[in-house]
Parts: structure tokens; C-alpha cells; sequence
């Protein structure tokens, strides 16, 4: 027999995230992206069956170590697609 269970303590690490400006020529690349990672840490949370217990951060957040309009937009769509109002 195999038992199951869930870990006790669970994060979302992301890393090197590199928002730019919106007027940046990539911004639609990284609006993409963006997309898609909200998608994926809703995927695995649903797989874990559990809302995760942390959300690390590390690296750089924004390209020029100003532009955090776009990273904070990110980060309030991420925490509503997780339901961590």
C-alpha cells in the first residue's frame, strides 16, 4: 500500500522575474510570460491541494532596479489566481 500526504510546509519559489517598463519593446513577451507562470503555480497548487505556505522571491524583480509598476501588478494577480486575498 502507498500512502500519500501532504507536505507540511509548501512554497513557490520564483526567481529572476526582470520587469521592465510597460513602453518596453518586450513588455508583450514578458506579459506572455507572465501569463503563463500565474498559470503553472495555480496548476501546482491544485496539485498540491493546498494553498502554498510562501512565496519566495530572489534575483532581480525589475530590469533597471526601478520599474516596479509592472512586478507589483504581476505579484496582485498571482496572490488573486491563488486565492490568497
Amino acid at each position: 500500500m502507498r500512502m500519500v500526504t501532504t507536505p507540511s510546509f509548501s512554497w513557490l519559489h520564483l526567481s529572476d522575474l526582470h520587469f521592465g517598463p510597460y513602453d518596453n519593446p518586450s513588455s508583450i513577451f514578458q506579459n506572455l510570460v507572465s501569463r503563463r507562470l500565474i498559470e503553472d503555480a495555480v496548476h501546482q497548487q491544485g496539485k498540491l491541494g493546498k494553498p502554498f505556505d510562501a512565496l519566495i522571491l530572489t534575483g532581480d524583480i525589475s530590469s533597471r532596479g526601478t520599474d516596479f509598476e509592472q512586478a507589483t501588478d504581476f505579484l496582485n494577480e498571482l496572490k488573486q489566481s491563488l486565492g490568497n486575498n
